[in-house]
């Protein structure tokens, strides 16, 4: 019975606290930022609305994502600081057959 009286107290206090805490927006910027991804250009204006561009855009993101892979294996697997540039080559040729 303790115990479900200080399970019953601790939700209590949790709830209370949560309910008291102003909650920590984050202050609104003078000027919006375009919205760019990880791993290369903004996503097109009209991304809702046409099929087409969200295609090509989503098929390069994940181009992009796989060359990185490749590259953060290629640096884990070679040592060497010739192997490493290489791996920079292979990551550029990689970048540029992405659509």
């Amino acid at each position: 019975m303790k115990l479900i009286g200080l399970l019953l107290s601790v939700v209590f206090v949790s709830v209370l606290v949560w309910l008291v805490m102003p909650s920590k927006a984050a202050p609104p910027s003078a000027a919006p930022a375009a919205a760019t991804g990880s791993l290369g250009a903004p996503p097109p204006a009209d991304f809702g609305t046409n099929a087409g561009a969200t295609k090509d855009y989503m098929r390069r993101q994940v181009c992009l994502a796989e060359c990185v892979s490749e590259h953060r294996a290629c640096k884990t697997i070679g040592l060497e600081p010739g192997a490493v540039a290489a791996c920079d080559e292979t990551r550029a040729a990689c970048e540029a057959r992405c659509p």
